[in-house]
């Protein structure tokens, strides 16, 4: 009995899933937890990040300790013989001269051994000028910081345009399966008239059959419509990433449009224009790290330094220790072009990143117009579609009622059926390539 509770209770909460209506937002949110290359984008921000903590680290002194310790089985002895050494005492011209006596020396025996030897001591080094290599390098590395994070910015935008571009596909289907549907229901409500004129007389079976064949036709449309429904949510589901035989439902309407008056002609909030704002100044201050190395650079160090080992005569020479500290300067003066041609090689880098800005900048701007244009065009054109649709509902209907009143041929009825449900279908194709304009036109401006 427990167990059989529980199916049922998994049983009844399953539909309630299964018809659960996601928002745009929620797929745009759901895509961005399951898309690999924003992760990815994550990771490079994060990355980034500890390269420039690592850079601001050489502002600041580094201190290292370092030990050596070695045992060697050398050792030996030294004899001086002992003798009758000359004193010498200063001549006129102040040389040294023998003065006739003599100093007895007793003579020297030394023994050593080598044994164990240790050293070991403490380094502080603290630049104090390295030609701006470590400013720059700083400077370098934030850049790099922000380029990565405009890069995230630029995968979002896809990602973003993806999603929206997949949900708007669903609602088009659906919104085509719906004109499907109504286009049979109004050819059955006409199959019903025309099958009464013929058990009444008022219609031949050839008229009946004329309706059965444009009933078959909307069901073939029906059929094909459930399919792109079906395929549709598939692709949205890939988009987002979920398991493409979930069964997801959405809200079938469209964001609203902004209108002409308020479109932008800015391209200044566009990832890709602050990217290569970004490179620009990137390669400006590789310029300088290259040019650093041309420059004079100065560094302190200090530590304190002990010593053990090394016996002469049985007693250990060396057991002490000792602070010191040191200045560096180094002055580069020719370096057969080494360091002047990597100068050169990063400044005309940077010249070459100036141009494909200015190039790319051109056909940002291009493209933003384009984008407006076609924006502009398509909102005219729903106008149209819709106008037309609503001409096309009434001509279907007075051509019903004249139909109906014997005035008209059930051909011209039908073809006018078809006038309207092919001006439902351009409605909702106009609606659709409305929207995928208008995100087109978001990208572009940088406000997607």
């Amino acid at each position: 009995m427990k167990h059989l509770l529980t199916v049922i209770i998994i049983l009844c909460q399953a539909p309630l899933y299964a018809q659960r209506v996601m928002t745009l937002a929620e797929c745009e949110d759901m895509a961005f937890r399951n898309n690999k290359e924003i992760q990815a984008s994550y990771r490079q921000i994060k990355s980034m990040e500890y390269q420039a903590k690592s850079a601001r680290g050489n502002f600041y002194p580094n201190i290292k300790a370092d030990a050596l310790g070695i045992y060697n089985t050398g050792k030996g002895n030294m004899n001086i013989e002992g003798g009758n050494l000359p004193v010498m005492t200063p001549g006129n011209d102040g040389v040294p001269v023998p003065s006739g006596s003599f100093a007895y020396f007793p003579g020297l025996a030394l023994d050593y051994k080598i044994g164990t030897f240790f050293t070991g001591g403490i380094t502080i080094e603290q630049p104090i000028y390295m030609g701006g290599r470590i400013s720059t390098g700083y400077r370098m590395a934030k850049i790099g910081h922000d380029i990565a994070i405009e890069n995230k910015h630029l995968t979002e935008t896809d990602v973003r345009l993806a999603v929206a571009n997949a949900y708007a596909g669903v609602v088009k289907a659906q919104e085509m399966d719906s004109v499907a549907c109504k286009y049979k229901e109004v050819l059955v409500e006409l199959l019903k008239n025309v099958d009464s004129g013929v058990r009444n007389g008022m219609a031949t079976r050839n008229d009946l059959l004329k309706v059965q064949v444009r009933i078959n036709e909307a069901e073939l449309m029906i059929m094909k419509a459930g399919n792109a429904v079906r395929l549709a949510k598939k692709n949205l589901c890939h988009t987002i990433g979920m398991p493409i035989d979930s069964d997801i439902h959405i809200i079938s309407e469209y964001p609203d449009i902004e209108k002409p008056s308020s479109f932008s002609n800015e391209i200044t909030t566009r990832p890709e224009y602050r990217m290569l704002e970004s490179q620009v100044e990137l390669a400006a201050n590789q310029v300088k790290f290259e040019r650093a190395a041309m420059l004079p650079q100065i560094g302190v160090q200090a530590g304190y330094m002990y010593n053990n080992g090394l016996k002469i005569n049985g007693d250990r020479l060396m057991n002490n220790g000792a602070f010191n500290v040191a200045v560096s300067v180094t002055i580069p003066i020719y370096t057969f072009g080494v360091n002047s041609n990597k100068v050169k090689a990063a400044h005309a880098r940077h010249e070459q990143l100036q141009l494909e800005r200015e190039y790319a900048n051109e056909a940002m701007l291009l493209q933003l117009s384009q984008a407006a244009d076609n924006l502009s065009e398509m909102i005219a054109e729903v106008d149209v579609a819709e106008l037309s649709l609503v001409q096309a509902d009434e001509n279907m209907r007075v051509s019903g009622r004249q139909y109906s009143a014997g005035m008209e041929t059930l051909v011209n009825y039908l073809e006018s059926q078809t006038l309207w449900r092919e001006a439902y279908q351009t409605k909702v194709e106009t609606r659709f390539k409305l929207y995928t304009t208008y995100l087109d036109y978001l990208k572009a401006s940088g406000r997607l």
